[in-house]
């Protein structure tokens, strides 16, 4: 068994928003294009990595039955390599990584990828009808999107489930409103300052007759005025709290990162970039879904050791600003007079990998894996920065520092 399991590398593509830059552009070649990549930018070749997880919620593409097989062989991993595809909802990306982690950790693998990607402009519209002849009369169409936004237990859009919790706990909706203002300013931070170019991968779209190179994020909105926002109708319930500019965007795109052993990447001259710890999941009511981030301790983590193990992925790194362990994020923290996030927040819940409530880039497609990328980028930063063009700007680290 392998005690020391690390990552290295990270990219992923610009996410494109719904029905546009990317929605001709099939899943796998996204997955394909964020993994060649990753291996590229720590000059690691594909021949070298045995096993590929992949993270997907919703299959899409002739090849979408098993799309993690489809990057491999894309990618150029040995034809003897093995590969497997995984869906945790929101957090696929993450269990990809802890997947990899895990077959590393019991030998079964020394290099691995792990990725994760959806494409929503790409989600087909299905009928139940066809296959065995309607009766009589016209043959219904289903919207597959609709499928993956619904609860499978009580079918209400997820939208309304945020509803529900908003009523319960008390959110107001001047407070999702700045909230949501603060996330497309950090966005645009990011995007201006160049933080989030060394962790994208460019990519050539269609384009009339040609093509063009996309190289950043198309959902956030730049110079969103505070006031536009309360201007937006409630997108879910009359009266409600949930708008467009403060529900997650609606995008494609794609995400890959190495997860291997320690010595395994040394043998090939990569120093490793963190050191994966500890993971665990923990289950809430179906109508609670959004409260997932701040489920109690599980066993699992517990097992491991002290609670705090399931926030220390990034641990390695944490001496980057010192002090005491952020309070966790739950679900409830913009709620009334929140706090903004500070760069151990961000390094913490992107260890984590969940996407609730601190989604403060809201761009990207419901697989988890870019939350570890984001967090890498924030500590080797503030590991390898020097001057003032290194630092990241005060819209992005959120403290005013």
């Amino acid at each position: 068994m392998t005690d020391e399991v690390v990552l290295a590398g990270g990219q992923r593509t610009p996410f494109g928003d719904f029905g546009k830059s990317l929605r001709d552009i099939p899943l796998a070649q996204l997955g394909a294009h964020a993994a060649r990549a990753c291996l590229a930018g720590i000059d690691l070749a594909p021949e070298r990595v045995d096993h590929l997880v992949f993270g997907n919620v919703v299959p899409v593409d002739p090849d979408g039955h098993f799309v993690s097989r489809k990057v491999a062989l894309e990618v150029g991993l040995p034809i003897e390599s093995s590969a497997f595809g995984v869906n945790r909802a929101c957090a696929s990306g993450s269990q990809a990584i802890a997947s990899a982690a895990q077959n590393v950790r019991e030998g079964l693998s020394q290099i691995s990828l792990a990725g994760g990607g959806e494409s929503f402009s790409r989600v087909p519209y299905v009928s139940q009808d066809v296959r065995w002849g309607a009766a009589r009369g016209p043959a219904r169409l289903d919207d597959g999107l609709d499928y993956a936004y619904r609860c499978p237990f009580s079918r209400v859009l997820m939208g309304e489930t945020a509803e529900t919790l908003a009523e319960r706990l008390g959110y107001r909706r001047e407070d999702m409103d700045d909230w949501g203002h603060m996330s497309q300013r950090r966005a645009q931070a990011a995007i201006e300052s160049g933080f989030l170019a060394r962790q994208i991968a460019p990519i050539d779209v269609p384009e009339g007759r040609g093509t063009r190179r996309m190289v950043r994020d198309e959902y956030p909105r730049f110079d969103l005025a505070r006031e536009q926002l309360a201007r937006l109708a409630p997108a879910f319930r009359a009266g409600g709290c949930v708008t467009a500019g403060s529900a997650s965007g609606v995008t494609d795109g794609a995400a890959a990162v190495v997860v291997a052993s320690r010595a395994a990447l040394e043998r090939n001259g990569i120093a490793p970039e963190a050191r994966v710890v500890a993971y665990a999941t923990a289950g809430v009511p179906p109508g609670d879904h959004g409260c997932g981030a701040g489920a109690g301790d599980p066993p699992a983590s517990r097992a491991r050791g002290p609670a705090r193990a399931r926030h220390r992925l990034l641990r390695d790194q944490r001496g980057v600003r010192g002090g005491q362990p952020a309070r966790r994020a739950r679900a409830r923290r913009p709620a009334r007079g929140h706090e903004p996030l500070r760069r151990r927040d961000l390094d913490r819940a992107s260890a984590r990998g969940d996407r609730h409530p601190h989604d403060d880039h809201r761009d990207a497609p419901p697989a988890g894996d870019r939350r570890p990328l984001r967090g890498d980028q924030h500590v080797l930063r503030g590991r390898t920065g020097h001057g003032d063009a290194d630092r990241e700007p005060a819209a992005l680290r959120g403290d005013g520092r």
